[in-house]
């Protein structure tokens, strides 16, 4: 992940005070940054801070602290940032993330408490456990996130606080922080236009002029890592590079088949810009592609165009699903896929799923798949991808387009 961005303390001070706004008295919001996760060896995974924590104070760092609790009798404890010093052995190996003195300037809190051990950061909470009857904790409650047989950093941390503190209300910090991320401010969809705009440049300069008969899969791959990385930037998920008929493997993550000449490829592809994502999917013919391929192509980007036309404030996402449910099986009895009797009935969605078997879309920020409500209804300012599918395994074609929305 990136390290810098050039957003001001005053971005993520009103992001807290947002947060404020929806907490009861004695209230305590505790937030871990996380913990760099050992892959093999000595070997760690790359680092991947709380998006919620990010989002709250600027800060790419782990084994950090936030503690909010607004009316605490203690006020150089209201806002505070608990880090564990940086060892020496830990400069001369990794260097300084972030600079101690850089991180009040970065973040807008004015009280940061270095500490020597880590069970010094539980001298500090014990004061704000004392006053708060609610604590706010954040687990990562994405729908299809599993947390055995490894529970996340952020589980065992908001474990052990429980054992610690087991008389205390724990309520969840998910549904507020949902709230405030869904919808996106000026700045936020700065960075986010910026971040399409370096994906759509990789494609048309890196990827493109490179495609043809005969080129691995992982060639491309490089490409667009590579037109990443020159654009100061990095990929925002491991890209889908998808030849032929493993365009109908959803997420397919191989990327190291040759692309036969007189086929093609879906790609599937996003970068971060400060920490903001993009996610873009295109087909590419190569050559001449087989069968049905352009029948099919605009089947789906006529789908695509409807439903980008009914994204609008007050409609759900599970009112766009089923719209766009409705317009590819339309698209699919033209093709002959299926025929007007299998729309009609109780069991008429399954039959569209033999064809259509994701969303048409999902919101986006901070995380390509960004936390949200089904049930919402829209708002100026949430950002959608529109990304509708067919998928034909019989024929071998797989075909999905993949844009960007923002409601307005």
């Amino acid at each position: 992940m990136e390290l810098t961005h050039t957003l001001s303390s005053d971005f993520f001070k009103a992001n807290r005070e947002k947060l404020k706004q929806w907490l009861p008295p004695r209230a305590a919001v505790l937030i871990w940054s996380g913990t760099e996760v050992v892959a093999s060896a000595d070997m760690s995974f790359p680092f991947e801070v709380s998006r919620n924590f990010w989002y709250l104070t600027g800060l790419n760092i782990p084994e950090a602290l936030l503690i909010i609790c607004p009316d605490l009798p203690y006020s150089d404890l209201q806002e505070t940032l608990i880090l564990v010093r940086t060892t020496e052995a830990q400069k001369i190996w990794e260097g300084v993330r972030v600079p101690e003195e850089e991180i009040s300037q970065i973040s807008g809190i004015d009280n940061v408490i270095i500490v020597e051990r880590e069970k010094d950061v539980y001298k500090l909470i014990a004061r704000v456990m004392w006053h708060a009857i609610y604590v706010y904790i954040e687990v990562d409650e994405h729908e299809r996130y599993n947390p055995y047989p490894f529970p996340d950093s952020q589980r065992q941390w908001v474990k052990k606080l429980m054992e610690l503190y087991p008389a205390h209300q724990y309520r969840r910090l998910y549904q507020i922080m949902t709230q405030l991320r869904m919808v996106k401010s000026t700045k936020e969809l700065e960075r986010m236009k910026v971040a399409v705009r370096k994906a759509a440049d990789i494609l048309t300069h890196d990827v493109l002029p490179v495609i043809k008969g005969g080129i691995k899969e992982n060639e491309l791959e490089g490409a667009i890592i590579g037109g990443a990385l020159k654009r100061g930037c990095v990929i925002s998920f491991p890209c889908i590079i998808a030849g032929g008929s493993s365009a109908c493997i959803l997420h397919y993550s191989d990327n190291n088949r040759v692309i036969e000449k007189n086929s093609f490829v879906l790609i599937d592809w996003g970068v971060k810009h400060e920490f903001y994502c993009s996610d873009m999917t295109r087909v590419i013919p190569v050559g001449k592609p087989p069968g049905r391929f352009f029948d099919i192509y605009e089947a789906v980007y006529t789908a695509h165009e409807k439903i980008k036309e009914f994204i609008m404030p007050g409609k759900t996402w599970t009112e766009v699903q089923d719209y766009a449910m409705k317009v590819v099986g339309e698209e699919l009895v033209k093709l002959g896929l299926l025929s007007s009797s299998d729309l009609t009935g109780k069991g008429w969605k399954g039959a569209v799923r033999k064809y259509f078997m994701h969303g048409f879309g999902h919101h986006i920020g901070l995380d390509v798949h960004d936390p949200y409500f089904a049930d919402e209804p829209m708002q100026p300012g949430m950002v959608l991808t529109c990304e509708p599918g067919i998928y034909v395994r019989e024929e071998g074609i797989g075909i999905r387009i993949e844009n960007e929305i923002v409601v307005t």
